[in-house]
C-alpha cells in the first residue's frame, strides 16, 4: 500500500522513482507525463475537443452532438456542451447551450422543432430533460414541470437521475429511464453510485449501511406530457428497467428484471408495458444476455440485439425481430451487431464489428421478411466502446464521428458509400500527440490450437531497433480492441504496445465469444503468449523486456498470465480481479461469474480458486504494481490487496499495491490519471527499460518543450 513519505525531490531517473511514496507530483516523469497531456490538450482548452453522440435533425440539415471541453490539466473530467454543425454549409461546430452543468445526449423531437438533451445544472450529477426550441437556441426549460412546496424546497416529481430518453413517434409524449440515486453504476460507467460526486450534509464520520434493498436503488420508466410537463410512472413496483423505448405511441418494450442489483441485468427479460394502465407482459426470455431493445415507430416490430455479454451496455451479437408472434433470426453476414436505430417503420440501421472492421448496414422490413444490406465499412471507428452511428432521415445515409490512430475524431456523413467531412475537431495537439509516436500495425497469427487471434501493435517513432514490448489486454472479456484514436505515453516512451483479441472477444461472431465460456484463464492465455511469439519471431521487439498491463478482465489477465509464463519482466494490473471465489461474494456483478464459469461457486470451488492469480502468487517472481479504485464496487480493492499480500508472503519482493480515492472501477479523473500513468511509465522502465529519449525533458509550460 501506498506510504506517507514526503514528495521526491529533484528526481531525473524513472528507474529511481520512489513508489511507496503517495506524492510523486515532483518527479521528473511526474512532470513529463503531465507536460505531454498539456501539449495533446492545451492548444484546445476552452474549445470542443471532443464529440459523441450524434444525431441528425429530421430534416437532415444539422447534426447536433455532445462536445467535450477542458480548461486545464487540474480540471478531473471534461465539462459537455450540445452543438450543432450544418450539414450543408460546414462551417464549424456551433455550441448552443451553456449555465451550469454538463448537458449532453441530444435527441430531436420528430418535427425538427424543439431538441431534448440531459442536464445536471439543477443538482450536480442527477441529469433531467431540457427542451430546447430550434427558432433562435435561446434558454433551455425543464421538460418536467416543477413546483415549491412552502418552505420553498422543490417537488421530485422524478426522484432520481435520467439515464435516456427518447420521444414518442408523435412527437406528444417524452420516455424518461430513471436510475434512483442509490442506484449502482456500470463498471464500464465507472462503477460506484449514481450519487457518487454529489457532495451532502451528513458527517464524514457517519458509516455507509449496506443492508436490504433501498426504495431509491431501483430503475423505473416514466412517461410525460410534453405540453403539459405531468410525469407518470410507468413500470410498477418491483420491476427493475434497464432499458425501454416507444413501442408506438400507447406501450413500450424494456429490458426487465425482478431485483435492482447491478447482476440483475445478466439474466433479464424482453417484456412490454402498456403506458395506459401499466400491464406488463414478458415477451422474451434470452439465453445469455440482450441490449439495444426497440420497435419501429407503428410498434409492430420488436428489434433486438442476443449476445453473450460481460458488461452492461457493451452488447455485440445477433439481431432478431419479434413480429406477428414469431421470433425471426437476421442475418447481417458475420457481423457482430452493437447498435441498432430504426429510420421509420421498415428500415432498421445497425453497426457492427466484423474482425478488426467497423460495419454499418440497414435492414429492410418486405413482405414479413428481413434483410440485411452492407452499406460501409472502415478499419477506422465509430464509438467509443462500440460502433455506433445516426440515420438520416428518408435516406440510405449515416452521420458519424470518425477516429483512429491516423484521425483525431471528425464529425462526418457516409453519403452512397463515401465520407463526406462536416467538421474535424483536429487541433494542434492531436498533431503534435501523433507525431511522438510511429504506425499502429494490424496483425493476426495462430492460436495453440490454429485459431486465428487478430491484434493491433503501435511502435514507437524511432525505427531501425528492437522495442520493450507491453501486452495490452482488453477488458471484458467480451470486448475487443478497435482501430481508436488515444495515442499512448508508453508508445512515446519508447514501448511497443501488442494489443490482442483472443478468443472470447468481439467482433468474431457468437461462436467465438462462446470459447470463454467455462475456460477463464485457459486457452486466452495461449492467444496472448501466441502473439508475443509472433512478434519476436519477425525481430520487431526484444524478447528480454516484455511486460503486460491491463484493466478489469485485462487486469485479470496481467496478474494471471505472470503464473503461466516466466517471459514477463513486469506486469501493471488495474482493477484486477485475483480470487474468482471471493470475488463473488463481495461484487455487485457476481452473477456475472456464474454464467463465464458455469457452475455455482459454493459447489465447485476449485473451478474458481484454480484459476485465481492469488493460488499461484509468487510462481515467477514478476514484479507487480496494482492500481484499484477505492470505491470500485464491481472488484472491490479487497481484491488487490489479496493478491499483493499473497506476493509478499510468497517471496515477490517488488509488489506495490496504489489504492486512488474517489475513482471506481478504473483510474478517469485527472491529475489522479497522470499520477497512474506515471507510476505505470516508471514501473516498466526500472525493469524493463526502453532505449528511447521518451518523454525526457518534456515541459510543461509554452516554448520550454526540450523536444
Amino acid at each position: 500500500m501506498p506510504g506517507s513519505k514526503k514528495p521526491i525531490k529533484d528526481e531525473t531517473d524513472p528507474k529511481h522513482l520512489d513508489f511507496q511514496a503517495r506524492d510523486i507530483r515532483e518527479s521528473s516523469i511526474y512532470k513529463s507525463v503531465r507536460a505531454y497531456y498539456h501539449h495533446l490538450h492545451a492548444p484546445a482548452f476552452g474549445k470542443v475537443s471532443g464529440a459523441e453522440d450524434p444525431a441528425v435533425s429530421p430534416d437532415g440539415a444539422l447534426i447536433a452532438v455532445t462536445g467535450s471541453i477542458r480548461t486545464s490539466l487540474d480540471q478531473p473530467l471534461p465539462d459537455s456542451r450540445i452543438c450543432i454543425a450544418n450539414v450543408k454549409r460546414k462551417d464549424g461546430l456551433k455550441v448552443i447551450t451553456r449555465g451550469s452543468g454538463n448537458q449532453h445526449m441530444p435527441k430531436w423531437a420528430p418535427d425538427g422543432k424543439t431538441l431534448g438533451f440531459l442536464s445536471d445544472g439543477e443538482e450536480k450529477g442527477i441529469d433531467e430533460v431540457m427542451l430546447l426550441e430550434l427558432g433562435g437556441f435561446g434558454e433551455a426549460s425543464p421538460l418536467v414541470a416543477t413546483s415549491y412546496d412552502a418552505k420553498g424546497k422543490k417537488a421530485d416529481f422524478v426522484n432520481g437521475r435520467v439515464e435516456y430518453f427518447s420521444w414518442s413517434p408523435d412527437g406528444k409524449t417524452v420516455l424518461l429511464g430513471v436510475a434512483g440515486k442509490e442506484a449502482d453504476a456500470g463498471d464500464a460507467a465507472g462503477s460506484g453510485k449514481v450519487s457518487d460526486g454529489k457532495k451532502t450534509d451528513v458527517p464524514e464520520w457517519m458509516p455507509r449501511i449496506m443492508a436490504g434493498e433501498k426504495e431509491d436503488s431501483w430503475r423505473s420508466v416514466w412517461v410525460v406530457d410534453v405540453e403539459g410537463g405531468k410525469a407518470k410512472k410507468v413500470s410498477k413496483e418491483g420491476t427493475q428497467v434497464w432499458e425501454a423505448e416507444f413501442k408506438g405511441n400507447d406501450a413500450i418494450v424494456a429490458l426487465v428484471a425482478d431485483g435492482p442489483g447491478e447482476e440483475t441485468w445478466y439474466d433479464a427479460k424482453i417484456a412490454t408495458i402498456n403506458i395506459e394502465g401499466g400491464e406488463e407482459q414478458i415477451v422474451y426470455t434470452p439465453e445469455f444476455q440482450a441490449g439495444f431493445v426497440t420497435a419501429n415507430p407503428s410498434g409492430e416490430i420488436i428489434s433486438l440485439v442476443d449476445a453473450v455479454c460481460s458488461d452492461r451496455g457493451i452488447v455485440a451479437g445477433n439481431v432478431s425481430y419479434f413480429a406477428d408472434g414469431k421470433q425471426i433470426a437476421v442475418d447481417t453476414k458475420e457481423v457482430d451487431v452493437t447498435h441498432l436505430a430504426w429510420s421509420g417503420d421498415e428500415k432498421l440501421f445497425y453497426d457492427g464489428v466484423r474482425g478488426l472492421a467497423n460495419v454499418a448496414g440497414v435492414i429492410e422490413w418486405k413482405h414479413g421478411k428481413a434483410e440485411a444490406t452492407e452499406l460501409w465499412s472502415t478499419h477506422e471507428a465509430t464509438g467509443y466502446f462500440y460502433p455506433v452511428s445516426c440515420p438520416i432521415p428518408d435516406s440510405s445515409n449515416i452521420a458519424i464521428i470518425l477516429h483512429s490512430w491516423e484521425r483525431y475524431p471528425e464529425i462526418m456523413i457516409v453519403e452512397d458509400g463515401e465520407l463526406v467531412s462536416i467538421h474535424s475537431l483536429a487541433h494542434e495537439g492531436s498533431k503534435w500527440a501523433r507525431a511522438q509516436v510511429g504506425e499502429r500495425r494490424a496483425l493476426s497469427w495462430p492460436g495453440r490450437d490454429g485459431l486465428e487471434i487478430q491484434g493491433y501493435l503501435d511502435l514507437p517513432k524511432d525505427t531501425g531497433k528492437q522495442y520493450p514490448l507491453i501486452l495490452n489486454v482488453h477488458g471484458g472479456p467480451i470486448w475487443a480492441h478497435l482501430n481508436r484514436w488515444g495515442q499512448s505515453p508508453l508508445v512515446a516512451q519508447g514501448y511497443a504496445v501488442l494489443s490482442t483479441n483472443p478468443r472470447g472477444s468481439g467482433g468474431r461472431g457468437q461462436k467465438f465469444a462462446h470459447l470463454e465460456l467455462g475456460d477463464i484463464g485457459g486457452e486466452e492465455v495461449h492467444d496472448h503468449l501466441q502473439g508475443i511469439k509472433s512478434v519476436v519471431e519477425h525481430a520487431i521487439v526484444d524478447p528480454e523486456r516484455i511486460g503486460v498491463t491491463g484493466s478489469s478482465h485485462g487486469g485479470f489477465m496481467s496478474s494471471w498470465i505472470i503464473t503461466q509464463s516466466d517471459i514477463f519482466k513486469a506486469s501493471v494490473p488495474q482493477a484486477a480481479v485475483n480470487d474468482w471465489w471471493s470475488l463473488y461474494s463481495t461484487s455487485n456483478i457476481g452473477l456475472f461469474e456464474r454464467f463465464f464459469f458455469k457452475v455455482d461457486p459454493y459447489e465447485e470451488t476449485n473451478k474458481y480458486i484454480d484459476v485465481s492469480p492469488v493460488k499461484l502468487a509468487g510462481r515467477y517472481k514478476t514484479p507487480v504494481l496494482q492500481t484499484a479504485g477505492a470505491d470500485d464496487l464491481c472488484v472491490p480493492v479487497s481484491q488487490g490487496l489479496q493478491y499483493h499480500q499473497a506476493l509478499k508472503q510468497n517471496g515477490v519482493k517488488d509488489s506495490v499495491l496504489v489504492v486512488y480515492p474517489g475513482e471506481g472501477h478504473g483510474v478517469r479523473k485527472w491529475p489522479a490519471y497522470f499520477d497512474l500513468m506515471a507510476r505505470s511509465i516508471g514501473w516498466f522502465e526500472r525493469f524493463m527499460p526502453s532505449d528511447a529519449k521518451g518523454l525526457e525533458g518534456l515541459k510543461e509550460e509554452a516554448g520550454e518543450d526540450s523536444k
